[in-house]
């Protein structure tokens, strides 16, 4: 080429490179999240987007003019690539740190993996901001409306935002289909759980105040201030508690939210499609290090494009100590590669054939199926690979040679390295949002902050269930997400029995007191019920003050015919029992199962024929109930209770 030439092809070359200042001119919706080679679909590889277009609602800083433009790459020419290898430079990466960081005496439980990552200083964030939203709420608006919730907001303390964060986390695992349901009464959505940690009303007042950034001082020309104090620190204690391995995966995911948002993302082939996009630097095995949410448009760095800025920041803490990082077509580029090996890292994925300074004899070479062809500059090699499509790669970890693998039917076929490679390590990203897919805390909400909360919970719940799989490779996130809930809510890992934790009353304190469940038997499933009963004399109904007789029903079942004007006042179905012998042998022979008889049979009055005025009074009477009785208890023995005031039910309730 002589130098007219030159100049000429330099004069078109700066022709299209568009200004910065043109980006606002540019299509609405154009073209720039491809996070797979379109030209790339490989048999073996399952569960990765191949053409996912990302259009943004707003201009959006990472696009084909800021991509393309590569600033601050040198211009190179084909004479500069070479066909003949070169040798890969060995970082010297130290796999023995590799590993978990923070120390415990013995195999940790759930919530102390969960601590660690969602430490104090995260729950004493949350707290004050949540005080502080809750003092503004009551503040707001006065005077209130009649029984408002706002119009008394108690104080919220620790006890509480555990309780709240065990039942975002359970909720993820058993769906509703709206807040209310959880604490509805209705058989078809009952759960006792939920009135034994907290009411309903309490809860829609702590998922109101949700915040971590209320009380924070925050940098107001910040987009993501409202999370940023959150976000920091939970990244932080990602990094500082596992240490990774040389491979690293980068990716983004989409986060689905439908309101209206600035930022908001609309990405064609992801399944949510619009929504809050997150940059996620991960492990191969899906460990999150390092998140960046997109908050609209950014300045370009100095000496690099807004993609090179965007990877060197999420790579920033390990970078110079020799990690191997795989990204797809949409990051990938020869300017890129470059630098961050001046940095020690070494970067292998996929790339797109239109990249600036990409080599024109490979990527416009025709190829036919299982031919490979790769060229090299400097120590980057850019290979190609005819499978049923055209595949574009680029490393500068592998020499590009062709080797057996087998896929996951065991059937061997002869691939690139460094695309089989790419194939093992690139799904990290895809593994978390897999993973924390399965158990979803969010909830539809028109702040979006309150989405990235949970969002990140989800995260830091994954997290930590990664670092317990280290000492128990058999768990599953289910059993690690009950065990969550169960160390928050101070229930028992041994009490198996719902209904136990249906008598022994509601966290909360509410009208009714509770019984605590150190009263419980919970190893042998049997009630102290000779600890738990007490005697007391039947009310006449027809003359006040004075004693009724019934028949005894512990006489009955032996069939012999006796009255008493005692009954055990504490057994929901009111028994009449004989003060000798008969009140103590009722007691050790009735368990759970015995009331399940009752509930799923009519019950038969034992009262003799000359009780039938006094049973009729009986049923013309309103019951009290109590809350923590189970339904069909309170149901079958209804027509058979007498009316006590709330005093005697609440002396041993």
């Amino acid at each position: 080429m002589n130098p007219s030439e030159e100049q000429r092809l330099q004069q078109l070359m700066d022709e299209v490179t568009t200004p910065e200042d043109s980006e606002s001119e540019s299509e609405p919706f154009s073209s720039n999240d491809d996070i797979r080679d379109p030209t790339y679909v490989d048999e073996n590889e399952s569960g990765s987007d191949n053409t996912d277009d990302s259009v943004s609602h707003g201009s959006n800083d990472i696009n084909e003019t800021s991509v393309d433009g590569d600033t601050g790459c040198d211009e190179l020419s084909d004479d500069e690539w070479q066909d003949d290898s070169a040798e890969i430079p060995d970082f010297g990466f130290d796999d023995a740190r590799s590993g978990i960081q923070v120390q415990f005496e013995n195999i940790p439980s759930a919530v102390q993996c969960f601590e660690k990552l969602w430490d104090n200083e995260i729950m004493d964030m949350i707290l004050t901001s949540m005080n502080t939203y809750a003092a503004g709420l009551h503040n707001t608006g006065r005077p209130h409306r009649k029984n408002s919730r706002y119009s008394s907001i108690k104080p919220i303390i620790m006890t509480e935002l555990k309780n709240f964060l065990a039942l975002c986390i359970l909720q993820g695992q058993i769906k509703f289909p709206s807040i209310r349901k959880m604490f509805s009464m209705d058989p078809l959505y009952y759960f006792p759980v939920f009135h034994y940690t907290m009411s309903g009303r309490r809860f829609e007042q702590l998922l109101r105040c949700f915040s971590c950034s209320y009380g924070q001082a925050v940098d107001p020309r910040d987009k993501l201030n409202k999370i940023s104090p959150l976000l920091n620190r939970l990244l932080l204690n990602f990094r500082l508690t596992y240490y990774p391995s040389e491979n690293l995966s980068l990716d983004e995911s989409l986060l689905l939210f439908r309101g209206r948002l600035s930022f908001r993302q609309y990405i064609k082939g992801k399944r949510a499609r619009y929504g809050i996009k997150f940059y996620s630097l991960c492990t191969t095995d899906g460990y999150v290090l390092n998140l960046q949410i997109y908050s609209g448009k950014s300045k370009e760095a100095k000496g690099m494009s807004k993609l090179e800025a965007l990877v060197t920041s999420l790579m920033e803490p390990y970078l110079d100590r020799g990690y191997h990082i795989f990204m797809d077509n949409f990051y990938n580029s020869v300017g890129l590669s470059k630098k961050l090996l001046k940095r020690k890292t070494h970067t292998t994925g996929t790339l797109r054939s239109d990249r600036r300074n990409n080599t024109k004899a490979v990527t416009t070479l025709k190829l036919k199926k299982g031919e490979h062809k790769w060229q090299r500059c400097g120590k980057v090699y850019v290979s190609k690979w005819k499978d049923r499509r055209d595949v574009l790669c680029i490393t500068t970890k592998y020499h590009p040679k062709l080797i057996p693998v087998k896929n996951r039917f065991g059937q061997e076929k002869i691939k690139p390295e460094e695309i089989s490679k790419y194939n093992d390590s690139m799904s990290g990203v895809d593994r978390n949002d897999q993973m924390v897919s399965y158990y979803s805390s969010p909830r539809k909400s028109i702040r979006w902050y309150k989405k990235i909360m949970f969002h990140l919970l989800d995260i830091a719940v994954w997290n930590s269930f990664y670092i317990k799989r280290k000492f128990n490779t058999k768990l599953t996130l289910l059993q690690f997400r009950e065990e969550l809930v169960k160390d928050f809510l101070g229930i028992p890992n041994n009490l198996n029995d719902g209904r136990k934790l249906v008598k022994s009353g509601a966290l909360h304190g509410g009208k009714r007191s509770r019984i605590e469940l150190d009263n419980l038997d919970v190893n042998n499933g049997e009630n102290h019920e000779q600890n738990m009963h007490f005697l007391d004399k039947i009310p006449n109904p027809k003359v006040p003050n004075k004693t009724h007789h019934m028949r005894c029903k512990q006489c009955a079942k032996n069939g012999r015919r006796k009255e008493t004007k005692y009954l055990c006042k504490t057994c929901p179905n009111k028994p009449a029992l004989c003060i000798e012998s008969c009140f103590e042998e009722y007691h050790k022979k009735i368990k759970m199962s015995d009331i399940e008889e009752f509930s799923n049979s009519s019950y038969e009055s034992t009262a003799s024929p000359d009780d039938e005025e006094y049973l009729n009074i009986l049923e013309e009477r309103t019951i009290p109930k109590n809350e923590h009785y189970l339904e069909h208890t309170v149901t079958v023995y209804s027509d058979t209770v007498p009316q006590y005031n709330d005093g005697e039910f609440n002396q041993h309730f």
